[in-house]
């Protein structure tokens, strides 16, 4: 798969699990292990996908990505 199109769908992974996760937020509900796993396991892949060391590095890729 070309680097681009990991990169889409890692950020298209990572993004459906934090508003899966953060869909109560604010309701003083408590966010589920399996929520919390899959949104680390996404954003690791997301690190992959973008050659980064942090998710910071990687959304900022992300962001240059997508403009």
């Amino acid at each position: 798969m070309p680097r681009g199109k990991m990169i889409i769908a890692a950020a298209t992974r990572f993004q459906r699990a934090w508003d899966r996760a953060m869909a109560h937020d604010g309701e003083g509900l408590i966010v589920a292990d399996l929520d919390i796993v899959e949104v680390h396991e996404a954003a690791l892949e997301l690190i992959r996908a973008t050659a980064t060391n942090s998710l910071q590095e990687a959304l900022d890729v992300v962001h240059q990505f997508d403009t």
